[in-house]
């Protein structure tokens, strides 16, 4: 049985991330396909080649990520541990910030939109905890994520409980390290963080500002996945069905992996074929500004 995949070249974001190091994504590639052990979160091998890489990426590996019990835009209870199974990325933002929220949240929409074109897209949530409960309220909550490109399939818009002081959120920031500070205009001085927990609760990391590249965090949340619980096959349809592939060789099958990469870096493309992989490259078409955007075919045999 065969499955084509069709990787196509990734539209243009307002926001430029820094350029993915192609030597950082084909040693981490190596690392999962020659040695599934490794694909499990390898600890501080993980953090430091990251860290190498990304400067933007700041180590944490404490046991416990400061617990919340919150509530979503429908009034439902929401407790940190109940996503002791998963992985979450947390940030803080308020809805009528007219600065840097907007742009992070359609960040964090990229880095959504990658997860959930692979299997992993049961196995990560996305939370958003609002530092200005006050303004945001259920509707607010309801209308931000769509507005943003954000799934709600794993992506939910945090408040605070009825009856909560206002300032909750904000001290919850705190306990993340991060303050908001409320100004005159009704906006709020504050950083910008992104927050990686680990399963069970364990912080992993934080990737700090907007400049680190998305798909940097797609690949620490992969480093962070377990391989010992293959996903169901049934949620790549275009996997061909009678051959048994590892976490890592489901995640290359689908579209995180840039075709700009693995279509100039002959080593990536030696890693595929080698997992079973035959590989196609083609120009098919140019852009406005007249550069090449190839397009290439994944062939399973």
């Amino acid at each position: 049985m065969m499955a084509i995949v069709r990787l196509s070249a990734p539209s243009v974001r307002k926001v430029r991330p820094m350029k993915a190091n192609p030597f950082f994504l084909t040693l981490f590639l190596l690392l999962l396909l020659v040695s599934p052990a490794l694909a499990h979160h390898p600890g501080a091998d993980l953090d430091e080649l990251m860290g190498s890489e990304e400067k933007f990426f700041q180590v944490i590996d404490e046991p416990a990520a400061p617990p919340f019990e919150l509530a979503d835009a429908y009034g439902k209870v929401v407790r940190l541990s109940d996503f002791s199974d998963k992985i979450v990325v947390l940030y803080f933002i308020f809805a009528s910030c007219t600065d840097v929220c907007p742009i992070h949240s359609e960040v964090i929409a990229d880095i959504q939109k990658k997860i959930n074109a692979t299997p992993m897209n049961d196995r990560v949530q996305f939370l958003a905890i609002t530092t200005d409960p006050a303004k945001d309220t259920p509707d607010v909550l309801k209308a931000y994520g769509p507005a943003h490109g954000l799934n709600t399939h794993n992506w939910m818009f945090l408040t605070t409980r009825p009856g909560e002081p206002e300032d909750t959120t904000r001290k919850l920031a705190e306990n993340y390290r991060l303050r908001f500070e409320p100004l005159e205009d009704g906006q709020q001085m504050h950083g910008i963080v992104t927050h990686v927990i680990d399963r069970g609760g364990r912080f992993a990391a934080k990737f700090h500002g907007l400049r680190f590249d998305p798909l940097n965090m797609v690949l620490y949340i992969n480093g962070l996945t377990d391989p010992s619980e293959p996903p169901d096959q049934s949620a790549c349809s275009r996997c061909s069905r009678d051959r048994s592939m590892s976490w890592a060789f489901l995640w290359l099958t689908t579209r995180v992996l840039h075709a700009e990469l693995l279509a100039r870096h002959p080593l990536i493309k030696v890693l595929l074929v080698g997992q079973g992989f035959s590989i196609n490259v083609r120009s098919v078409w140019k852009t406005p500004r007249r550069s090449e955007r190839p397009v290439v075919t994944a062939r399973i045999r």
